[in-house]
């Protein structure tokens, strides 16, 4: 352009025209357009330089919150452009900008849902929540500034549809909406089926076969074979959901079986208790927890038992205790009868915090029978004790 407007260019020019040079009018005209185009491009780098920082937030952040602040900022500078651009103001022009940042967010929100984030299910969820409020997020930006466009009454409206556009973006949204479901249901499983709950029970088999089909409905969805945010695929994705919602319906049935094999056959009434009060602390499945908390009774029974086993081997060994090599007869009466005190003691404890079971109507026995013991195993160390004293003294 510089060349075209150099001294020598014009006069040449006009001389082509002072001799009737049949090239010199299409030469002026594409000249002409030139300086058209020239323009154009100015205003459009001066104001599509407005979007360039919010642009590039959503580009490259890793902050849903810094994205999502942006949004409203970027939506106000497309404002901008409409109204005072001279080129920038139609409704192609703008709705091509939207069609670029749409697919930018949408492409970000496809990055950041990566469904082998489900075996972790409480980063999932995160994710797809906060992917969800960025897209909603875009579709409120320009619901408001249209609407502010239009209660102006001095801009020209926007009256073109984005439908095409934010079908994809609603559609994008109801994935997330269903992945933070989802991984909210398989936290919820997981904090049924835990690695304590196994080791409390003679019997796990029907635990670990729950576990195992909450990983293949968590697998699933990363062995998808189709592109799940692509809205051709809404109802491949749908059915997944809906087959999803049937194996967990299934699980739910199925844990009335895994109550009753764990808790009839648990090893110790401490480890079964601590397993209910880890559950009890998160955000478990209700149906299931509901069904495992219903067993108590079981647990207090077997506590019930540990005492009647302690107390049985305690009467049948009170006479001849079995003693370390390195404790005299004595002292090493008195440590082995604390030892059987302090794992009852234990398992008391464990089982007191629990609410569930000290509301229990076979509670206030069970605890009876354990006070009953403690005195016999006091009477004991008394007995003990008194022995040494007599020794001493002789």
């Amino acid at each position: 352009m510089d060349q075209l407007k150099m001294s020598g260019v014009k006069r040449s020019l006009m001389i082509l025209h002072a001799a009737g040079n049949v090239h010199a009018k299409t030469l002026t005209a594409y000249i002409n357009q030139i300086h058209a185009l020239l323009e154009e491009a100015q205003d459009n780098v001066k104001f599509l330089s407005t979007i360039r920082k919010p642009t590039q937030v959503l580009v490259s952040s890793m902050d849903f919150k810094e994205m999502r602040t942006t949004l409203p900022n970027l939506m106000n500078s497309l404002r901008n452009i409409w109204m005072l651009s001279k080129h920038f103001n139609t409704d192609d022009q703008i709705c091509s900008l939207l069609d670029m940042i749409t697919n930018i967010i949408l492409g970000r929100v496809h990055g950041f849902m990566d469904f082998n984030l489900l075996n972790t299910p409480s980063e999932a969820e995160k994710i797809a929540i906060e992917s969800k409020s960025l897209l909603t997020g875009w579709i409120d930006s320009f619901d408001n500034t249209r609407r502010l466009i239009e209660e102006s009454g001095r801009e020209a409206r926007w009256e073109f549809s984005v439908e095409k556009q934010f079908s994809h973006v609603r559609h994008a949204s109801k994935v997330c909406s269903d992945i933070a479901n989802v991984a909210d249901i398989l936290s919820q499983l997981q904090f049924c089926f835990t690695d304590e709950l196994i080791a409390c029970t003679k019997k796990p088999a029907l635990i670990e076969k729950a576990r195992k089909r909450t990983n293949e409905m968590t697998v699933s969805f990363a062995q998808l074979q189709y592109d799940s945010f692509n809205p051709n695929n809404g109802h491949h994705w749908k059915n997944h959901i809906e087959w999803f919602h049937r194996e967990v319906c299934f699980v739910d049935a199925e844990s009335a079986s895994v109550a009753e094999e764990v808790y009839d056959h648990l090893l110790l009434s401490k480890l079964a208790i601590d397993a209910l009060h880890s559950m009890i602390q998160t955000k478990y499945r209700q149906g299931i927890g509901k069904r495992f908390l219903a067993k108590v009774g079981l647990i207090i029974k077997k506590f019930t038992v540990e005492i009647k086993e302690d107390e049985t081997m305690f009467r049948a060994k009170m006479d001849d205790p079995p003693i370390a090599d390195n404790l005299p007869p004595i002292s090493g009466a008195i440590y082995w009868s604390n030892d059987i005190e302090k794992n009852l003691a234990l398992t008391l404890e464990s089982l007191s915090r629990v609410s569930y079971v000290v509301k229990h109507s076979t509670w206030s026995a069970a605890l009876q029978k354990y006070e009953t013991f403690l005195k016999e195993l006091h009477d004991y160390k008394v007995l003990e004790i008194s022995k040494m004293n007599n020794l001493l003294y002789l």
